[in-house]
């Protein structure tokens, strides 16, 4: 699955098969990095699962922009971000 945030589009994101770390990501913004690790086995995965650890990622990378990077690139991210979600929620319906 690709990122569907602009936002992550420089972003190495891996999808982990690991059996010691589930339903959660690892994200390091300082190096636009995540890895997604898989839901635990012992229920159903949830059908919105990879968008919401997306989510994840795409907040730290906002709040990463936010404090690392001049007022006007964070706005227009920010921007960017927000009418990426708007198309999603757009999509599902």
């Amino acid at each position: 699955m690709k990122p569907k945030f602009r936002i992550l589009k420089d972003w190495k994101i891996t999808y982990s098969k690991s059996n010691k770390y589930f339903g959660q990501a690892n994200v390091m913004p300082e190096k636009k990095r995540a890895t997604i690790y898989p839901w635990e086995k012992k229920s159903k995965e949830p059908s919105d699962y990879k968008i919401h650890e997306l989510l994840h990622c795409s907040i730290r990378a906002l709040v990463h922009e936010f404090l690392y990077e001049d007022t006007e690139k964070f706005l227009r991210t920010e921007e960017e971000f927000v009418q990426d979600i708007c198309l999603i929620i757009r999509g599902s319906k």
